[in-house]
């Protein structure tokens, strides 16, 4: 059963399940109309918020088809929203894109935090405390812009293929965050060893992956760390993860980093997921099957 109904500025199509609802909200931003979906459990009321960032030339029924997040927003539960961004690229702080293209000068992130408050005031569905935001590639970097930007409104954030640009660490503010990473050693689009993304197209140079982490892990002041290899669950897959874990943190924050070894620009898939869904070896490298990335994440979340 589909329905319209209106909520103040909110337009509304809802598809009701036994499971609970999913919805396409369209709101006026920026005088642009701009939207998102939403996966809210039944009776929900205060319950912790993930926001899902999609990639460059990617929609949010794609990026919430790829993952494992809206199962796990009805068996945890928490509400899910995945965002569109303007002609589905985000403002990810850039000046160029990794395709040529000049990057879109949208307020993504006021658009972001206009959600949460809407959320929040309109309809009292969420817990603010318990706000999160993981985004992969394009969405990925947006996730580190609203980390840097935005500590005081998201308790965690993860980030899928995506390093931080040389640029983005002067916008930070000193407050610590907690966050995750999932980087592929053989990432064909964001360099593992830094620089220019994707084919020497000039942007943004970009810091490696070990930089990244290692810049984050100094911003949240970590001490410790613990290294640990995934175990190892498809024979034919020629990739493994390894697991390293920065803790007594500032302010009981923490940093996690998931390195794909020999993976490539690709969300990891597991299990039955992985053998409906991508092949091992994509246009964008080889693909993991190790781990479940939602479930890693969201237990990463929990843990906030």
């Amino acid at each position: 059963m589909m329905k319209y109904l209106m909520l103040g500025m909110l337009g509304v199509v809802v598809s009701a399940n036994a499971a609970g609802a999913s919805e396409r909200h369209v709101i006026m931003w920026e005088g642009q109309k701009r939207s998102y979906e939403m996966v809210i459990p039944d009776h929900a009321k205060r319950l912790p918020l993930v926001i899902l960032l999609h990639g460059h030339h990617i929609n949010p029924e794609i990026i919430l088809k790829a993952g494992n997040f809206p199962f796990l927003a009805f068996r945890e539960p928490f509400v899910l929203v995945a965002p569109e961004g303007m002609n589905r690229t985000w403002n990810d702080g850039r000046s160029v894109m990794e395709d040529g293209q000049p990057p879109s000068t949208a307020d993504d992130v006021g658009f972001i935090i206009k959600i949460i408050e809407l959320l929040d005031s309109s309809r009292s569905l969420i817990n603010p405390k318990r706000i999160y935001v993981v985004g992969v590639s394009n969405g990925g970097l947006m996730t580190l812009r609203l980390a840097c930007e935005r500590p005081d409104v998201f308790a965690a954030a993860a980030v899928v293929s995506a390093t931080m640009p040389e640029a983005l660490p002067h916008h930070c503010r000193a407050k610590p965050i907690s966050i995750l990473f999932m980087l592929g050693t053989e990432d064909p689009i964001i360099p593992w060893h830094g620089g220019d993304i994707m084919k020497g197209n000039k942007v943004d140079p970009m810091l490696s992956g070990p930089d990244t982490v290692a810049w984050w892990v100094k911003h949240n002041n970590c001490n410790e760390r613990v290294v640990y290899d995934v175990p190892h669950i498809e024979d034919d897959d020629d990739t493994t993860v390894t697991h390293i874990f920065y803790k007594d943190c500032a302010d009981s924050k923490s940093v996690e980093f998931y390195r794909i070894n020999g993976g490539g620009h690709e969300w990891p898939q597991f299990g039955t997921q992985r053998r409906m869904a991508l092949p091992k070896v994509s246009a964008h490298g080889k693909v993991n099957g190790d781990i479940d990335p939602a479930e890693v994440i969201w237990a990463f979340f929990k843990r906030q």
